[in-house]
C-alpha cells in the first residue's frame, strides 16, 4: 500500500509539472516518500507497526496525491 501510494504522488507530480499546483505536488511527494523510508525504519527497529501518525500522515499525503491526479484528469490540457 505504500509503495502504491509512492506511486499515485510521483505521478501526480510528474503529470502537474507544467501547471500552478506543481510545487505543492512536488512537496507531496516528498513528504510521501519521507512517510514511506519513516515507516520501514521504524518497522525495521521495532519489529512492529509504525506508530499512528506516520501511518496517518501517510494516508493524508497518499489522499493528497490522488486528489492532484483528479485535478490532472480535469485539467483541459490534461487527461
Amino acid at each position: 500500500m505504500r509503495v502504491l501510494g509512492l506511486i499515485i504522488c510521483c505521478a501526480a507530480a510528474y503529470l502537474l509539472t507544467a501547471t500552478p499546483l506543481r510545487s505543492f505536488a512536488i512537496v507531496n511527494a516528498v513528504a510521501n516518500a519521507a512517510v514511506v523510508v519513516g515507516s520501514v525504519l521504524v518497522e525495521r527497529r521495532s519489529d512492529g507497526d509504525p506508530s499512528r501518525l506516520i501511518t496517518a500522515f501517510g494516508h493524508i499525503t497518499m489522499g493528497l496525491g490522488g486528489f492532484l491526479l483528479f485535478v490532472w484528469f480535469a485539467l483541459p490540457s490534461g487527461g
